[in-house]
């Protein structure tokens, strides 16, 4: 009998403002991906729904409050370290506040979806951000 598999559940959220979205680079220090082009993401606690978790880390990253659906607009695999992840993207609007950075991270930009390509190593990111910016 196979030991079953267990998964890390991870959030991405893509603040979306006049047909751009904020690009994060992470910190040089970070231990996963350093140095890396992101959008705000976050592992999902124990007991919070990952709706909660984009909000939780949207303000955490960047001191804004988000209005998004409940339901992420694409899903997908990738892998944290050696553990498989599984990360639900969402996409919201600003509500109040104005981007600052963490100390997670060391630099943002509001970028256009081709930009995004340009600057992010992660295919799967890339082709979510595609789907985040389809949504009305």
């Amino acid at each position: 009998m196979s030991k079953p598999t267990f998964f890390v559940v991870a959030v991405a959220v893509f603040l979306v403002h006049d047909n751009r979205f904020l690009a994060l680079r992470r910190s040089t220090s970070k231990a996963v991906a350093p140095g890396a082009w992101e959008v705000i993401s976050g592992k999902v606690e124990r007991g919070e729904l990952p709706h909660e978790t984009a909000r939780r880390e949207t303000y955490e990253e960047t001191g804004i409050t988000v209005a998004l659906d409940e339901r992420p607009v694409t899903t997908y695999q990738a892998d944290y370290g050696m553990a498989p992840m599984i990360v639900l993207v969402y996409r919201g609007k600003r509500l109040a506040g104005e981007a600052s950075l963490s100390s997670e991270h060391e630099a943002m930009a509001w970028v256009t979806e081709d930009e995004f390509a340009q600057l992010c190593l992660y295919g799967e990111l890339v082709e979510a951000a595609r789907w985040a910016l389809k949504v009305p």
